[in-house]
């Protein structure tokens, strides 16, 4: 959790809070690996909702997959995208363009219902302007936590990515998860933390030559460039 960054917040003067509250936040978690941002509401003092702190109580949430095509960000590197600010994409298209679609009788959005370990969610999955699917957005269902949530809602559709992967042939790339605590309002977003940026200048310009070296060196580059962590764990 990041406790008041520097940046503009409304209870700072008198006026009438923004539309949106930007901050500038530093580089953390590890570079090029998953990491998680949490807003967390307050609520005056004695407010039962302040109870259960960032990682949240047994009750019900929400969670929402943003899709992404591999190689292409949908926003700008530095930038935190929550779900409403973006519409998602992928290889999958699910409906007409939006300057094509009936909002009478086209499809809208598809339903999803997934079952796995006694657990039932439905998903309702969104497509962009161009009717790719572009979110996946769970019903609200019991859970202990929200780290707990965004686990059960991963497992439960992970079975429909994989099986739409192989047997459409089409990636299917999860650019970020987040969850909702409704009794709260508390959101927290995973996705992967942005490369730190070096300079050149001063490092080794020379490739190496002994057979051994370039080897190791291969597959390290090969874990920095992926996005997935267990191919990353193999590498490293």
């Amino acid at each position: 959790m990041v406790d008041k960054p520097q940046g503009s917040y409304p209870s700072d003067n008198n006026e009438h809070p923004p539309d949106k509250i930007k901050v500038s936040l530093d580089q953390f978690g590890l570079a090029g690996f998953p990491c998680t941002l949490i807003m967390r509401p307050l609520f005056p003092v004695g407010d039962p909702r302040n109870l259960g702190g960032p990682a949240g109580l047994p009750g019900q949430y929400e969670v929402t997959f943003v899709l992404a095509r591999p190689g292409y960000p949908l926003g700008p590197e530095r930038t935190v995208l929550w779900a409403e600010e973006v519409q998602g994409d992928s290889h999958l298209q699910i409906a007409r363009s939006v300057d094509q679609r009936d909002a009478s009788s086209d499809v809208h959005a598809i339903r999803l219902e997934t079952v796995k370990e006694g657990n039932k969610v439905f998903f309702v999955g969104h497509p962009n302007d161009r009717g790719f699917l572009g979110k996946l957005v769970s019903d609200p269902f019991p859970a202990s936590s929200s780290k707990e949530a965004l686990s059960i809602a991963f497992r439960l559709l992970s079975p429909w990515f994989s099986r739409l992967a192989f047997e459409l042939e089409t990636p299917l790339q999860i650019f970020s998860q987040e969850s909702h605590e409704l009794r709260t309002g508390t959101r927290s977003i995973t996705y992967v933390s942005p490369q730190v940026e070096r300079n050149l200048a001063g490092f080794l310009t020379e490739a190496a030559t002994d057979i051994e070296r370039q080897l190791y060196y291969s597959i390290y580059r090969e874990a920095q460039a992926s996005q997935s962590p267990a191919y990353q764990f193999f590498c490293y």
